[in-house]
């Protein structure tokens, strides 16, 4: 482990101060540019990394400011990024890339201090280890479930003691485990190897699953790797996410079923883990605009739902976009009344855009499927289609907010069903739509009637 417990306990708290007596910044672009000197490296809080650098090198004072300034109304080129290498007082190495030096230098008598903010920043160490473990924190406490415990020892005064302590939720993947465990303010997630590497990206794959189980962002800020021999830490700079979050799809433990819990985050996990996307999984995409969109306005988050369903819709239930076999017939009968009765060459051509706009495939045939096939409800697609109207085309509503929000809360529920749906999970789920949250079954049972899930009218009481 490259950091110290207490630089630990510090780094989840947003307070860790490392002070360097070497540090070098360079340029990553353009003519070789390079600040020599020590400095500190310091979290502000969770959101900030500040870099500060006190040289007494001589350089030239026009090259350095030339260097940090752009162009006006245009991005930022690479030749205005620095790199950053520095040496700790414990004799750890750290680095960083893509530093924006701040413009407002202190300048004296041969001598300047700089200051940059980091996205990032990293430490490779060596540390023996049998198997590949991955460490992630996030600032962002989630309401996990617990299958074991902890043993933790208590210091008394007839001497330590051992005691159980049950917070730890433990999943088993084919090839590895994964930990999750609420540490301080936040969580924790240790992941360890049982056959072979941990997947590619297993990070960010992780972040996504959490993402959808538990309604939150949950961004890394601190990642620790043990593989091959080498230690990696990297702190992170993260958002303040407390405002983007939708309720979870599964009752909140200890109410909820761990069984529930664990089929849920294996089926997200998996669904992700094998598309090769560097970033995030198309999926997980649509589902982190609709969280941040809880952080905008009711007209906002209205806009991000209906997009939402319509992507999820094309992309994993194309077949129920078509017409069914009496809706073509009707089609194709209508068209030839066209041909039969228009005579204007001109019209005739406007005309027959009408059946076939009518055949194309579309979002609202298929959520009038999806309600047949009971995946969502009649109540839900009304509501998508009552914001997608409103949104899409940007017609003043004259809905009241009340109202819309209730429409949200149907589509957002519609989005879960879809997903649950298109990740084949089956098990207990509570819709956020109906009063009294009640908990209920994914598939929905056929010998439930479906009165029991039009519980809240399409417009606010």
């Amino acid at each position: 482990m490259i950091l110290r417990d207490e630089e630990q306990a510090d780094a989840r708290r947003g307070k860790l101060l490392l002070h360097c007596p070497t540090m070098v910044l360079r340029r990553q672009d353009g003519p070789a540019i390079e600040v020599v000197g020590g400095g500190t490296i310091a979290q502000h809080g969770y959101h900030e990394i500040q870099v500060t650098l006190y040289s007494h090198s001589g350089f030239d004072r026009d090259t350095l400011l030339g260097a940090v300034h752009g162009r006006p109304g245009q991005l930022i080129p690479s030749s205005c990024l620095f790199s950053l290498y520095a040496v700790d007082e414990f004799g750890r190495e750290w680095g960083s890339n893509d530093l924006y030096l701040n413009p407002h230098f202190t300048w004296g008598d041969n001598r300047v201090v700089i200051r940059a903010f980091a996205r990032e920043i990293s430490s490779i160490g060596s540390e023996m280890s049998e198997t590949q473990v991955l460490t992630l924190y996030s600032p962002v406490h989630l309401p996990i479930p617990r299958n074991q415990s902890t043993e933790v020892k208590a210091e008394s005064a007839d001497g330590g003691r051992n005691s159980l302590s049950f917070d730890l939720w433990q999943l088993n993947e084919p090839t590895f485990k994964l930990w999750y465990r609420n540490v301080d303010e936040g969580t924790q997630v240790r992941c360890a190897t049982t056959e072979g590497p941990l997947p590619r990206g297993l990070d960010t794959r992780v972040d996504e699953t959490s993402w959808f189980v538990f309604g939150r962002l949950t961004d890394w800020m601190i990642l620790e790797e043990h593989a091959d021999l080498k230690s990696r830490t990297t702190i992170r700079a993260v958002a303040d996410h407390s405002l983007t979050y939708v309720n979870p799809p599964l009752p909140f433990w200890p109410e909820g079923n761990v069984e529930d819990y664990d089929r849920l985050y294996a089926c997200v996990l998996r669904h992700v883990l094998v598309a090769p996307y560097e970033r995030f999984h198309p999926l997980s995409t649509i589902w982190r605009v609709v969280l941040q969109s809880g952080n905008t306005t009711i007209v906002d988050r209205a806009r991000a739902l209906s997009v939402a369903v319509e992507t999820v819709v094309h992309s994993y239930f194309r077949e129920d976009e078509k017409e069914d076999g009496d809706a073509a017939r009707d089609l194709a009968h209508f068209a030839a009344y066209l041909d039969a009765y228009i005579g204007s060459d001109q019209m005739m051509k406007r005309a027959r855009g009408i059946p076939a706009s009518l055949a194309r495939p579309s979002t609202a045939t298929a959520l009038r499927n999806l309600v047949a096939k009971r995946i969502i409800s009649d109540r839900q697609r009304r509501s998508w289609g009552a914001i997608r109207n409103v949104t899409a085309h940007r017609i003043e509503s004259g809905v009241e907010d009340a109202a819309l929000l209730n429409h949200c809360n149907n589509v957002c529920q519609a989005l879960i069903m879809l997903i649950f749906a298109a990740l084949g999970y089956e098990g207990q789920y509570v819709d956020h739509s109906i009063r009294g949250w009640p908990r209920l079954r994914f598939p929905r049972d056929p010998n439930v009637p479906d009165s029991s899930y039009e519980d809240l009218p399409d417009e606010a009481p």
